[in-house]
């Protein structure tokens, strides 16, 4: 590979790399706005278990990426 195409590979990979950090941070400020919105459900709505599952599913899920990036 020549200095110029890798060059260009590093580049489209740091471009890339950002979007995606980009896209991630926006969707955590969207879950955080999602979060404060489902408190306010669930202060409505106290004894619906139903909350608490959205939240064990949720928190699986950013378990599991959190733990993804643990190993990376």
């Amino acid at each position: 590979m020549t200095t110029a195409a890798a060059a260009t590979r590093t580049a489209a990979a740091q471009a890339r790399y950002a979007e995606q950090a980009a896209e991630i941070e926006k969707h955590l400020a969207t879950l955080q706005a999602k979060l404060a919105n489902h408190k306010r459900m669930h202060a409505a709505d106290p004894a619906n278990w139903g909350y608490v599952g959205d939240l064990g599913y949720i928190l699986e899920q950013v378990k599991n990426a959190a733990d993804f990036l643990e190993i990376c």
